[in-house]
C-alpha cells in the first residue's frame, strides 16, 4: 500500500500539517475553554510545548508567571506584564517576536471554524 487512496492522502496532509506547525483550532479552543483556567505559560494550547519551555527568555521577563491566557487576551490586544521593559533587539527580542508571530495566528472569535 503505497502512496494511493483516501487514507494515504489524508496521511499526507496530517503530516503536512505537523511539519509546518499547525494548529487546530478546533481542538485548540476545546482545551483552552474561554482562557480564564488555561495559563499562558505553563499549560500546552498552541503546538506541542509549553510557551515558557518554547520562550524562556520571554518568560523570565514575566511578572506574574502563573497568569492565565484570560489574563494576557484583553479587549482584543495582549496585555503584557514585565518586571522590566521588552527590549526588541537581541535573543529575547527575538524570541518575543517570534512568539507574536505565533499568537498572531489565532482567531479567538467564537464563530465556527471553517
Amino acid at each position: 500500500m503505497h502512496g494511493s487512496g483516501v487514507w494515504s492522502s489524508i496521511l499526507k496532509v496530517v503530516h503536512q500539517m505537523h511539519e509546518k506547525n499547525i494548529v487546530n483550532y478546533s481542538s485548540m479552543r476545546k482545551r483552552i475553554g474561554n482562557g480564564r483556567n488555561t495559563r499562558f505559560w505553563s499549560d500546552v494550547w498552541v503546538g506541542d510545548q509549553t510557551l515558557k519551555e518554547r520562550f524562556p527568555r520571554v518568560f523570565a521577563l514575566e511578572r506574574i508567571k502563573d497568569c492565565s491566557i484570560a489574563d494576557r487576551w484583553c479587549d482584543d490586544n495582549w496585555n503584557w506584564n514585565w518586571i522590566r521593559n521588552m527590549h526588541t533587539e537581541g535573543r529575547t527580542g527575538h524570541q518575543f517576536s517570534d512568539l507574536l508571530c505565533v499568537l498572531e495566528g489565532i482567531d479567538w472569535s467564537e464563530n465556527e471554524d471553517v
